[in-house]
């Protein structure tokens, strides 16, 4: 799969990611949870007024859903961190991201 070249394609799936955790389907519930517990880096972005979340390792990923996600045999967050940050910039951590995740995180689970 290709990596992800524009922010708009990074904020995308961060959207397709999250849409996920607000379906009706269990399984789709499921697999956005899965994907946020095992997440190590994560992008974040507004979403109706409030900041949601999605793995490197997924959002990194061009034009990612579940299928296509499921079907890389060869993801890699390495990978993925490092093209999200030719685009975003390195890195940053805060103590307000932070105590957003965690929110985020016990929202969604």
């Amino acid at each position: 799969m290709d990596f992800v070249a524009t922010r708009d394609e990074i904020l995308r799936n961060v959207r397709v990611l999250d849409r996920l955790s607000q379906s009706a389907s269990q399984s789709d519930c499921e697999y956005h949870h899965d994907r946020i517990r095992r997440g190590h880096s994560f992008v974040w972005t507004i979403r109706s007024g409030r900041r949601i979340f999605g793995p490197s390792r997924f959002v990194g990923y061009k034009n990612n859903n579940p299928a296509r996600h499921d079907r890389n045999d060869e993801k890699s967050g390495w990978d993925t961190n490092r093209a999200i940050s030719e685009i975003l910039g390195a890195p940053r951590v805060s103590r307000a991201l932070e105590a957003d995740f965690k929110k985020y995180f016990q929202e969604v689970l």
